[in-house]
């Protein structure tokens, strides 16, 4: 599962990184 969520972020842009730790 961390592998699935590393390759999210990195495919994501930092923006909707930001948003999703914002969220969570």
């Amino acid at each position: 599962v961390k592998q699935s969520e590393e390759k999210k972020i990195e495919e994501t842009p930092s923006q909707d990184y930001w948003r999703t730790y914002l969220y969570v």
